[in-house]
């Protein structure tokens, strides 16, 4: 008996579900709409290429008097202030130099670095000559330990490279692959 009165309320007349219907204007006014696109559908299509076609030809204009207006604004503002003038070309003197400095401090580790290289090579010419005085060598036959220790992190080239065609290939001979033969591209040559 719980299942009957589930389906029935308290007074015994069967429940209705309520249900969620879309409002009439709503459907109306997507008839509507419908309607519309299905008789104009490619004039709208076609009015949209339109306007973005004529979008794209005026907005490079559009752009070029907004800054034409902006930049009259500013001229006038600094007629009216030349204080501001001042303080922007302070700002920008400002900015320049910290960018000299950063420049300059750059420049003279860079020069650093490159005088202790300079200074090694020294070093090296000058012992390989005083080698060279003790008949011990020019020049040392083997690299650096450094120098060892940096090539190890490489890949060495592979040395067995295997050639694209076979040594018996020969382009002149016309072997494989030369059957095809485009037709001459002359026309007829008949006089008139």
């Amino acid at each position: 008996m719980d299942g009957q009165n589930d389906q029935h309320g308290d007074s015994g007349e069967p429940k209705t579900v309520p249900q969620n219907e879309t409002p009439a204007i709503v459907v109306q006014y997507f008839k509507m709409a419908m309607l519309f696109l299905q008789q104009y559908g490619w004039f709208v299509v076609f009015g949209v290429i339109g306007v973005v076609f004529l979008w794209s030809k005026v907005q490079p204009h559009l752009l070029q008097w907004k800054k034409k207006r902006e930049d009259e604004q500013e001229y006038t503002q600094y007629k009216k202030d030349p204080d501001l003038i001042q303080s922007r070309q302070e700002a920008m003197d400002a900015a320049r130099l910290r960018l000299q400095e950063k420049h300059d401090t750059q420049a003279a580790k860079h020069a650093e670095i490159q005088k202790k290289l300079d200074e090694e090579k020294r070093l090296n010419k000058i012992k390989d000559w005083e080698q060279h005085q003790q008949g011990k060598g020019y020049r040392s036959k083997y690299k650096p330990e450094e120098s060892e220790s940096s090539t190890t992190g490489r890949l060495p080239k592979p040395k067995n490279k295997r050639p694209l065609r076979g040594s018996d290939y020969n382009p002149l001979t016309g072997g494989a692959g030369s059957g095809y033969r485009p037709s001459r591209q002359g026309g007829g040559t008949g006089g008139g």
